[in-house]
């Protein structure tokens, strides 16, 4: 009984990160479409410049906590990545149920770049972030470097590759993210280039 929840549990936890990935790469979508000096310059003569500053600091901070939370230490009733990856690389029964829906290769792949992420220093910056400035207010770490907008987007895309795998490996699904998030680019250009008419 045990193996069937488990495997369910990988099943929630891969459901919901690919749509979660899909979330917050559209939200970094519309902040890259939106880094544009000719844009900025428009906002700035139209007086949007402080509403335009908090749309982008609230993707920004919207982006952190979810990509954030997929690395979160597992307590009862979860379903982020690391509950799925962790039930995955412990339990062979539940890899080899879910692998012969999916595919062991692609499950492999997501542990492999999940447990890779994980180790990396990113997510280190990422997540002293998040828990003094997003999730509580703290004061910073005097040492700790703070992470660049680029590193958040980075490390976001890694994570949505593992979320793309883990989906695909489980045979939830076998739509590409990209795919998925074509109209968040076309939306994003559509209202960004409205300030340049």
């Amino acid at each position: 009984m045990a193996i069937k929840e488990d495997a369910e549990r990988v099943m929630k936890v891969a459901k919901h990160a690919f749509l979660s990935a899909i979330d917050y790469e559209g939200c970094i979508a519309i902040l890259e479409v939106g880094n544009n000096s000719k844009v900025w310059d428009a906002l700035n003569k139209a007086g949007a410049d402080k509403v335009t500053k908090l749309i982008r600091v609230t993707l920004f901070f919207r982006v952190l906590m979810e990509v954030m939370r997929e690395y979160d230490p597992p307590k009862p009733g979860d379903y982020h990545l690391r509950v799925g990856i962790d039930l995955l690389s412990s339990n062979k029964a539940v890899f080899r149920k879910l692998a012969s829906k999916g595919n062991s290769k692609d499950l492999l792949a997501a542990i492999k770049e999940f447990n890779a992420l994980d180790a990396d220093p990113r997510r280190d910056k990422l997540r002293h972030l998040r828990n003094k400035q997003a999730a509580h207010l703290s004061d910073l770490h005097p040492t700790k470097l703070l992470p660049l907008i680029l590193e958040l987007e980075s490390f976001a895309h890694g994570t949505s590759k593992v979320a793309e795998l883990i989906t695909h490996g489980t045979g939830i699904a076998t739509a590409s993210l990209t795919s998925q998030l074509m109209p968040f680019g076309k939306s994003a250009e559509a209202f960004w280039n409205r300030w340049l008419k």
